[in-house]
């Protein structure tokens, strides 16, 4: 793979080696002792490579990271992240790199239980009350996704109350924000994230489980909230689900919301075909739109070219992306 790399004249290979450990005994070290080392690579190239360096790396099962160091201060364009298509909104090398921060002294941190043991256990995850408007018996896995998404949509949460990603975390230092899965630190706060994902087996009841959290929306006093204010352009907040589906999946969660659904407890709508909304009355006039990813980038295409559409015009209560 390396040699590949190599033998490509457009890129630019940066590389460091560092040991991870030192030799501690007194004794005089073997002449072929082994370390404990890492090998960074960073990659610099034309931007003509992006998609085929994506691919490449990929057949070799290797996924590019985010560049630790600041060699050549370019766009920072990485295939295996999502971003922009415009090019201009590339951020800058030197804008991804993070300052390094200072050590965390570790007697002063509380040793936690590991993250990702708990949320595969489920032991410490509670069950969310049944919301009124289902019909359906939910199953304890399924209030238990309901309590994480829930406390996701309520952004990340710094005080330990409940397990989550981020924590923080006062020293004698200072006040340090510790990632539970990745172990690393900052002294800066984390971008604020809300949502999740629910990556239950097929035929354990994923479809319900979200139509359960839209089901809460009516029985709770923040419903209308402005929950967050996700930018400065003024668009609409409405009280309004969007969910997004593969095309043949739109009849099953249409049937799925209207058998386990109390009657009129969710009112839902197509955006698809014929029926596409035009005006912000028609969202406004249910709690669910229902939609398709050909659609949506349909629409989106539309919005790019005109700078205005319905579906890109207001900030919705939440996006759920059905996979299929």
């Amino acid at each position: 793979m390396l040699q590949a790399l190599l033998e490509e004249e457009t890129l630019i290979l940066h590389v460091s080696c560092s040991t991870e450990t030192e030799l501690t005994s007194k004794r005089a070290a073997p002449a072929y002792a082994q370390l404990p080392c890492s090998l960074e690579i960073t990659l610099y190239g034309p931007f003509e490579l992006f998609e085929l360096l994506g691919g490449f790396f990929q057949e070799y099962e290797i996924y590019l990271q985010d560049p630790r160091t600041c060699h050549l201060n370019v766009r920072y364009c990485n295939p295996h992240k999502f971003s922009s298509e415009e090019q201009n909104a590339y951020p800058l090398v030197s804008e991804v790199v993070s300052p390094p921060t200072g050590l965390i002294h570790l007697q002063d941190v509380i040793e936690r239980p590991d993250l990702l043991d708990i949320l595969s256990g489920q032991e410490e995850l509670d069950e969310a009350q049944q919301p009124l408007l289902i019909q359906a018996a939910l199953h304890r896995h399924q209030k238990q996704a309901l309590t994480f998404m829930l406390r996701r949509e309520q952004g990340w949460s710094f005080n330990g109350k409940h397990p989550d990603m981020w924590e923080a975390f006062d020293t004698t230092q200072s006040r340090y924000f510790v990632n539970r899965v990745s172990e690393v630190h900052q002294v800066e706060a984390p971008p604020q994230f809300r949502g999740g994902i629910i990556a239950d087996p097929m035929g354990l009841g994923k479809t319900l489980t979200m139509i359960a959290l839209t089901a809460t929306d009516p029985e709770s006093s923040h419903s209308s909230d402005k929950r967050f204010d996700p930018s400065n352009d003024n668009k609409c907040q409405v009280r309004t689900t969007l969910i997004v589906v593969p095309q043949p999946l739109l009849g099953s969660w249409e049937d799925q919301i209207s058998e386990h659904v109390t009657d009129g407890g969710l009112r839902f709508c197509r955006h698809h075909d014929k029926t596409k909304l035009t005006a912000l009355s028609d969202i406004d006039a249910v709690n669910v739109v229902l939609t398709t990813y050909h659609t949506i980038y349909a629409d989106w295409k539309s919005y790019k070219a005109s700078g205005n559409h319905i579906m890109f015009s207001v900030h919705w209560r939440r996006v759920i992306l059905d996979e299929g």
